[in-house]
């Protein structure tokens, strides 16, 4: 079942209300019927499916006929199939997949407008073509039974694994994630570029393939046969819902047809970026910010705090070390999402960062302290630094974090487990930071 309304707001919200609903029916021939919310005494319209493999292409393909009614579209498809904007169009028995293929691509272009929720048994159809809603530039939703799949299981690929990948962002030679593609390469990553626009979202740069300008990347070739691994690699480290597969010709090399992660919901909190070349290592949050909560550490953090009645205590300095905590978490989230992938939620973030082997070995060589902390919620359950034991150190800095929140903070036990909590992952952060390819910060050039 796949529901389609105006894109208002966001999920989880009130502001999705759906104005139609398509069922597929899957008896011995399959069939989607298309049902209005908005008008009272219209009957369904019902499609026979080309195939299996383009079920869900189809629905859309009926979506932008029946909903949008979109005249393009409509006077493609009703070259190759007769009466389609009727009530029964049996499309296996009308048409071509390969000559319904470039009206898909139609679809695929249109600026839909609307959100989909999808609804999936655990035996449909519909659980492997999932990932073929990421080639729609729609905000997507899928509720599935207990038994099918979940979004990890989908991969995340383009149509045509065979052609190039052009990177623009993370997996660019040089950059963090680089690496993951490294095994699959058929030879050196070559200079390229694409007709667009760069927008940045929550630090991340998104392309805007509809736009005047250019795109500065490099051209990645998959060994034959690899192709799908290597974009596996990809597809599984950037976020579906930040972008979507698209095949595109570059300008540079001219005319070379490429794959390349396009944006979705462009104007839902993106940013113009001053540029053509996208770099990690020019993040404000890694490299300015980094550096103020290293001021701020050595200003305030040198001297450990000493017992004393609430009256003289030195609340100023201790809130201003929590400060400074907080906010190299801040750091530590946007490093996590670079070099580790940006899909990652903040408990896996955590969890990421205490199995790298970088963090262990930095920690090893930071800190002997040891010590347990305790989460008020359940003092059952402590948290340990321990340098012997990454994973375990990760949490307790993590909950050093979230302690903080909590009433009745001050005294001045407490001021010296975030000096020191403060003092050491610091360190250990901008040493990550040094290390980590495409992170280190680059000398500003003459007249930056």
């Amino acid at each position: 079942m796949i529901a389609v309304g105006p894109m208002s707001g966001t999920f989880g919200s009130d502001h999705f209300a759906p104005t139609h609903m398509l069922f597929l029916t899957e008896n011995d021939r399959a069939s989607w019927s298309l049902t209005t919310l908005r008008e009272e005494g219209v009957g369904p319209i019902t499609w026979i499916p080309f195939s299996p493999a383009t079920i869900v292409d189809d629905a859309m393909l009926m979506v932008a006929v029946h909903v949008f009614q979109d005249e393009g579209v409509l006077e493609g498809a009703s070259r190759l199939v007769t009466g389609i904007a009727g009530e029964r169009v049996d499309l296996n028995t009308a048409a071509h997949g390969s000559e319904l293929g470039p009206v898909y691509e139609r679809c695929r272009a249109l600026r839909w407008g609307c959100s989909i929720v999808v609804t999936v048994l655990a035996g449909s159809s519909l659980r492997p073509l999932l990932a073929v809603f990421d080639r729609y530039p729609f905000d997507v939703r899928v509720c599935r039974e207990d038994g099918a799949p979940d979004d990890e299981s989908m991969p995340f690929v383009p149509e045509d694994t065979t052609l190039p990948f052009f990177a623009y962002g993370l997996f660019k030679p040089g950059e963090p994630l680089h690496p993951h593609v490294e095994p699959f390469l058929e030879d050196r990553p070559m200079p390229g570029r694409v007709r667009g626009w760069l927008l940045i979202r929550d630090g991340l740069p998104i392309l805007k393939d509809d736009s005047i300008g250019t795109v500065d990347g490099y051209v990645i070739r998959f060994r034959p046969g690899e192709g799908a691994d290597g974009y596996a690699a990809v597809g599984s480290r950037e976020p579906l819902k930040q972008y979507r597969w698209k095949t595109v010709e570059l300008t540079e090399p001219a005319g070379l047809r490429t794959n390349v992660l396009v944006g979705r919901l462009l104007a839902n909190g993106s940013v113009d970026y001053e540029g053509t070349e996208w770099r990690s290592g020019d993040d404000a949050v890694l490299r300015d910010g980094l550096a103020l909560v290293r001021r701020i550490a050595d200003e305030h953090g040198a001297r450990p705090f000493e017992s004393a009645p609430p009256e003289a205590f030195e609340w100023e300095r201790l809130f201003r070390l929590q400060m400074a905590y907080l906010f190299l978490w801040t750091v530590i989230e946007r490093y996590a999402a670079l070099a580790y992938g940006p899909d990652l939620e903040p408990g896996r973030k955590v969890k990421a960062l205490g199995v790298d082997p970088l963090f262990g070995e930095i920690l090893s060589s930071t800190t002997n302290r040891s010590h347990r902390l305790f989460d008020s919620r359940d003092p059952s359950d402590p948290v340990r630094l321990d340098a012997g034991n990454p994973r375990s150190s990760a949490r307790y800095y993590f909950q050093v974090r979230n302690n903080l929140t909590h009433r009745g903070k001050g005294a001045w036990k407490d001021g010296e487990i975030v000096r020191l909590s403060l003092l050491e992952l610091l360190t250990i952060v901008e040493r990550m930071v040094e290390q980590t390819p495409g992170l280190r910060a680059r000398e500003p050039s003459p007249g930056e």
